[in-house]
């Protein structure tokens, strides 16, 4: 009778090795990249205008260290320059949508 029990113990081995080099790590990073996004959102919420990049960075710093969630500066600096040039890009595309809504109601007259 032909014993699979080696293949087997090297099958699960295979699939741990992969779970924890890159299953895990990719899980990780979409959670801290949900974190980072909620931290992000509040400091847009905490400090309002333009020209105040430094205090809505150390806020999210802050609020990350807080929370016990750790990531790589230049990662971090990459991941807070796509979420904010989203919600820029959302910004904007709201205001255009404001804009021409706007304009329809004045060129019908109302």
């Amino acid at each position: 009778m032909l014993d699979i029990t080696p293949i087997m113990e090297a099958v699960i081995t295979l699939f741990a090795a992969i779970l924890g080099v890159i299953v895990i790590p990719f899980i990780k990073s979409k959670i801290d990249a949900f974190w980072i996004g909620i931290a992000v959102d509040a400091a847009e919420q905490i400090y309002q205008g333009s020209k105040r990049g430094e205090e809505k960075k150390a806020y999210v710093l802050e609020w990350l260290k807080k929370n016990n969630i750790t990531v790589n500066q230049k990662r971090l600096d990459a991941m807070l320059e796509a979420i904010v040039g989203k919600l820029n890009k959302e910004l904007k595309g709201e205001a255009d949508k404001e804009g021409k809504d706007g304009d329809d109601d004045d060129a019908s007259g109302c």
